[in-house]
């Protein structure tokens, strides 16, 4: 992982900073969690690298809940 960073969003250096109180703010404002930096990960790869399991969690129920209220408005 490169130790500086030319291209990154907010997110991942909120993740990079294991802030958990940013990286859920985020999170409610619907950021992107697909978008790469520039090591070619997304949110929840980078937070997984770092074994910052809380963020982990955070990110993964965002994508659970996401998941479902696409599912719902489907239907």
């Amino acid at each position: 992982m490169s130790e500086f960073y030319f291209f990154s969003t907010p997110l991942h250096d909120a993740i990079r900073n294991n802030n958990f109180d940013k990286v859920s703010d985020f999170l409610n404002q619907n950021h992107d969690l697909d978008i790469i930096d520039e090591d070619n990960m997304n949110p929840l790869d980078l937070a997984k690298y770092l074994e910052f399991d809380s963020l982990v969690a955070l990110i993964e129920n965002k994508i659970y809940r996401n998941a479902i209220s696409i599912t719902i408005e489907k239907t």
